[in-house]
């Protein structure tokens, strides 16, 4: 009986332990409500910045973030066309990410912008994007229905398995000009 016993209790505390590991204590990945448009000198729009903010309780590391547009109706009525821009710091990685509040800026700016695969898009759109000039919002004129995620992946420091975490979609509507705040995801 005390085996038996011995062994429903071990069960019990293993996935208590399982749950609190996996489940509770575990990075969660906060978004910005918006992705904001920056200029230089107040003329020329120089990029686009977005905030995110590790929540969790546990660090995240060798992060690889991504910002996928998709257009419907670009080449097929019907269909939506995924583009994936990597984007990040120091070979598109970001190393680690802390428990905090306050949340990291991370950027989106023209150059990265010109890494579209351009076979399918209007000529204006290729020549912008030759020229340095292509912004968000050429792209969001492009489709029916158009919108951005932004995805990363990285490795939770406690258990080592790759996370995956996904943004809402950002419309037309959830670009703006303006600036975050200092200490949270806002916009002032």
């Amino acid at each position: 009986m005390e085996a038996i016993i011995g062994f429903l209790l071990g069960v019990l505390s293993s996935l208590v332990i399982w749950i609190l590991t996996s489940q509770i204590l575990v990075p969660k990945i906060q978004f910005s409500g918006h992705i904001c448009r920056y200029y230089v000198d107040n003329m020329k729009l120089a990029g686009y910045e977005f905030k995110l903010c590790n929540n969790g309780r546990r660090n995240i590391f060798d992060i690889n973030v991504y910002f996928n547009i998709n257009i419907k109706g670009l080449v097929y009525p019907d269909l939506y066309e995924n583009y994936i821009i990597p984007i990040g710091t120091c070979e598109n990685k970001i190393t680690v990410l802390k428990p905090s509040k306050k949340g990291l800026t991370m950027s989106i700016n023209a150059v990265q912008l010109n890494l579209l695969d351009k076979k399918y898009f209007p000529k204006h759109i290729i020549m912008k994007c030759k020229n340095k000039q292509l912004t968000l919002d050429d792209l969001y004129a492009l489709g029916t229905d158009v919108y951005a995620e932004i995805t990363l992946f990285g490795y939770d420091s406690y258990s080592g398995t790759k996370k995956h975490f996904c943004s809402h979609k950002y419309r037309l509507e959830n670009i703006m000009k303006g600036e975050f705040e200092l200490d949270s995801l806002l916009v002032k």
